[in-house]
């Protein structure tokens, strides 16, 4: 098995929790997202890595999606995503049904966090109040991808990821450019917003100069997390099995290098939100009382959607040493959960499985995979080796995120932390001037699914 992987497993046998974060290397986003106490019970719960990296997963996609609201997404106060940003009802019991039945959830019994339901939920939310169709690679939960949780039980095949959507911000932005870069902010400067009926964003109906501002800081978080998962992926090929000693150091000498970088990017991307969190407060507090009326909820929703994904990201974090000692088992179920998606993608029909008998064979974080049992009403005309291989791939996929999953962790913790800070300082500005933030909404986390009886029929998962 790969050398860190079983240093790390063997630390986790002998309870050395924190010591095993700091093995992977993922700096200290991972140690504060293990350290948030409201996701303790993570310990406890029976997750196997599959269930560990779907929390991780969730957390991302849901930061992915509260950035897009919050920058990027028409925030005009009629439109219905602003009017209603929580899932509702309907969405929470055909979304939590649709998990519950999960075989990861029915075979574990873990906890189904709340974020899995956000990040099914927020990418409907969408100027029209409708799901965008040519967005579909953003809401599948893919092979070894993460943010792809909101089709939380399908992992989906892997497409090439879109840039972020730009903020349709022309016409509110074009009188107040801020000139943004590495210039302080400070309350004075933040002018008083006008009344915004066709924002841009949510951010600039607050005030437009913050969305262009919000956006430099944000593009230095991210910066700061593609850095550390550049390390990672260098920290990784370095102790691949078989890796000659030149290429060895190559690779360790390349993570040193971003490792510096990143350093120098971080502080100033913590210098940029140290000044922008105090303006973003005092920016809110001139708004108005129309102002905090039609958007006051929407941040009060897509705080919790930030605090709850924070929960999912702590609990990956807590678990992932623990778990573990679970990797091949969970590959294994992957597989299973890989040839039920590709062979309903192409036939239309999922498959029965209970004949299916598949093999893996891990060679440090090289895949390999054999599909065995599968009968002819479930292959129908399709190839088996096109099967197997399309499996294969997504199944190398997981893997290697799964062994990686610290550093995705550690990123997402970059960025909702920001995302918290951000949306806190709105939400007290707007209350120092008057407003009474309405309560958050607390979604229900369904209870994984029943084994089922030997023979009967599986409930669908769509």
């Amino acid at each position: 098995m790969h050398v860190r992987l079983a240093r790390i497993t063997k630390l986790a046998a002998t309870g050395i929790f924190f010591a095993s974060l700091l093995s992977v290397g993922t700096g200290c986003g991972a140690i504060k997202a293990a350290a948030n106490p409201k996701s303790a019970w993570a310990l406890t719960d029976p997750a196997p890595m599959a269930v560990v990296v779907r929390r991780a997963d969730a957390a991302e996609g849901t930061a992915k999606e509260v950035d897009r609201l919050l920058t990027s997404t028409p925030a005009s106060p009629d439109a219905p995503w602003v009017q209603a940003t929580a899932p509702t009802d309907e969405e929470q019991k055909k979304d939590g049904e649709a998990i519950a039945n999960h075989t990861l959830y029915v075979q574990s019994q873990a906890r189904i966090v709340s974020a899995e339901l956000w990040a099914r939920a927020l990418p409907a939310r969408k100027m029209d109040g409708k799901a965008d169709k040519s967005d579909k690679s953003d809401k599948a939960d893919k092979a070894g991808e993460p943010a792809r949780i909101a089709k939380a039980d399908k992992p989906g095949k892997k497409k090439g990821r879109k840039p972020a959507a730009k903020a349709d911000s022309k016409s509110a932005a074009a009188d107040n450019k801020a000139d943004v870069g590495t210039t302080t902010l400070t309350g004075a400067e933040v002018p008083a917003a006008k009344p915004a009926s066709r924002a841009g964003s949510l951010v600039a109906a607050i005030d437009p100069a913050l969305a262009d501002k919000y956006a430099v800081v944000m593009a230095k978080k991210k910066e700061v997390a593609d850095l550390r998962a550049q390390i990672a992926a260098e920290e990784q090929a370095a102790d691949e099995k078989g890796v000659a000693e030149a290429d060895k150091k190559t690779h360790k000498d390349k993570a040193t290098e971003l490792g510096k970088k990143a350093d120098a990017v971080e502080t100033e991307a913590s210098q940029l939100a140290k000044d922008f969190v105090p303006a973003a407060k005092t920016a809110a507090q001139k708004a108005g009382p129309e102002v905090a009326e039609k958007y006051g909820p929407t941040l009060v929703a897509l705080r919790q959607a930030v605090t709850d994904a924070n929960t999912a990201n702590g609990a990956a974090a807590m678990k992932y040493p623990l778990a573990l000692p679970t990797l091949k088992d969970s590959a294994m179920q992957m597989i299973g959960v890989y040839v039920s998606d590709v062979i309903e993608e192409k036939t239309g029909k999922r498959p029965d499985l209970r004949t299916f008998q598949p093999g893996i064979t891990l060679d440090g974080t090289n895949v390999k995979v054999t599909l065995n049992g599968l009968t002819p009403e479930d292959m129908g005309k399709l190839n088996a080796a096109e099967v197997t291989k399309e499996v294969a791939d997504r199944e190398q996929k997981w893997v290697k995120h799964a062994v990686m999953l610290m550093a995705s962790i550690s990123a997402n913790k970059e960025i909702l932390s920001f995302e918290e800070e951000v949306l806190v300082a709105l939400l007290d500005g707007l209350s120092g001037g008057g407003w009474k933030a309405p309560a958050p909404p607390v979604l229900k986390e369904p209870p994984p699914g029943k084994p089922v009886p030997q023979g009967a029929a599986r409930p669908k998962t769509a």
